[in-house]
């Protein structure tokens, strides 16, 4: 009676290792997409986060240029009064 309960035995560890191994590809296919959607969420993140960043340094580069220039209009406007009080008296 114990042969035919090993022969049960071996066909079902062989059935066992090979959905072993179905469920090991499946498991390698759905790491690959859940890699791919990773590496996408991450290029997109990237993409999104330093687009914001160039606008948000081009707004600044922008005050940063009118307050300059605002200062040097003010300087020589300054300047201009300076000469013109020096002139008259």
């Amino acid at each position: 009676m114990k042969t035919p309960n090993l022969k049960l035995e071996i066909l079902d560890k062989d059935l066992q290792e090979k959905k072993l191994g179905e469920f090991l590809v499946s498991i390698n296919k759905d790491s690959a997409r859940s890699f791919n959607r990773l590496s996408k969420l991450i290029k997109d993140i990237h993409q999104q986060t330093f687009t914001t960043a160039v606008k948000a340094v081009n707004r600044i580069a922008t005050i940063r240029n009118f307050l300059i220039g605002f200062y040097i209009v003010e300087y020589e406007q300054k300047v201009k009064i300076k000469q013109i009080m020096v002139k008259n008296f």
